[in-house]
C-alpha cells in the first residue's frame, strides 16, 4: 500500500505515505530503494530519494550498494537518475558507471557527473574523453565544458592537443571552449587558428575546425578574443574570414555608438 502511494502521482497519497515510511526508520529504506528502481515516474523516484535523504548516511550507503550490485539497466539508470539527492560522495560509483559497457548507463553517468559539479571528478572523465569511440569522446568533451572552470578548460585543451582526430574531436573541443566561454581557452583556440603545422607533415586544422574555433572565440566576452579575430579578416578559408570580418563590423559599431555617447 505504501509503494502504491509513493507512486501514484498524487499529492495527498504522497503526504500520507511519506510520514508512514518516516516513521519506520531503517525498515523503509528497502522499500523506498525498491521504489527507486522499479518507477518510472521521475517526480516519484524524486520523493522516495528524498526521503531516503532524510534517514541519514545509511540510507545513501545502500543506494549505493544497490547501484553498483544490480543487473538491471533500467533500473541501475533510475538510480543513477536520483541517487545525488540522497549523498554527493559518489567517486567510485560514478567512476564504475562511467565504464560501463551500456551507453545508457555512460550517458547517465555523464549527466551526474554535470550535477555533482565538482572539479575533483575531472580525472574519472577525463579518460573518455581520450575514448577511441568517437560518440564516448564529445559525451565527455559536452560534461567537462558544463563545468565552466578554468579546471575544465585544461582538460578539454589538452583533449585537444593530443588527438589524433583533428576533425571531429577538435570541433568537439573548440565547441566545449566556446561554451565554457572561459578566457583560459582563448589562447588554444587562437593556435588552432594560427595553422599549427606537425614539423614533417600537413597542417594540422582543417576549415571546419578552424572556423569552429573562430566561433568559439566569438562567444568568449573577452577583448583578447575580439582581438585574435581581427587578425583574420584576410584569411584564406572562407568561413573564418566572414566571421573574423563580422566580428570587425561588430567591434567598428560598438566603437562608434560608445563615441556617439560621449558626444
Amino acid at each position: 500500500l505504501l509503494e502504491d502511494d509513493l507512486k501514484s502521482g498524487q499529492p495527498d497519497r504522497h503526504e500520507r505515505a511519506a510520514v508512514v515510511v518516516g516513521s519506520l526508520g531503517r525498515q523503509g529504506i528497502p522499500l523506498l530503494i525498491e521504489v527507486i528502481k522499479t518507477e518510472k515516474d521521475f517526480r516519484s523516484r524524486q520523493l522516495a530519494a528524498s526521503l531516503l535523504a532524510e534517514m541519514g548516511p545509511e540510507a545513501g550507503d545502500e543506494l549505493k550498494r544497490a547501484l553498483v550490485t544490480e543487473v538491471v539497466v533500467e533500473q541501475r539508470f533510475r538510480i543513477l537518475e536520483v541517487v545525488d539527492t540522497i549523498t554527493r560522495d559518489l567517486r567510485d560509483e560514478l567512476a564504475y558507471s562511467l565504464g560501463d559497457s551500456s551507453p545508457k548507463i555512460r550517458r547517465a553517468a555523464f549527466r551526474l557527473f554535470e550535477r555533482l559539479h565538482e572539479d575533483s571528478y575531472i580525472e574519472l572523465i577525463l579518460p573518455l574523453a581520450r575514448h577511441k569511440d568517437i560518440g564516448v569522446t564529445k559525451g565527455a568533451i559536452r560534461s567537462l565544458a558544463h563545468l565552466r572552470s578554468p579546471a575544465a578548460v585544461d582538460a578539454i585543451v589538452s583533449v585537444l592537443e593530443e588527438t589524433e582526430d583533428a576533425a571531429a574531436v577538435g570541433v568537439a573541443c573548440c565547441q566545449a571552449l566556446g561554451e565554457v566561454g572561459h578566457s583560459a581557452g582563448i589562447e588554444p583556440l587562437e593556435r588552432v587558428l594560427a595553422l599549427r603545422r606537425f614539423p614533417f607533415g600537413p597542417r594540422r586544422w582543417n576549415e571546419e575546425v578552424r572556423s569552429t574555433a573562430a566561433m568559439a572565440l566569438k562567444q568568449i566576452s573577452h577583448p583578447r578574443s575580439t582581438e585574435v579575430l581581427l587578425h583574420y579578416t584576410n584569411d584564406r578559408e572562407v568561413r573564418v574570414r566572414q566571421l573574423a570580418r563580422s566580428t570587425e563590423m561588430t567591434d567598428g559599431r560598438r566603437a562608434h555608438a560608445e563615441a556617439g555617447s560621449g558626444d
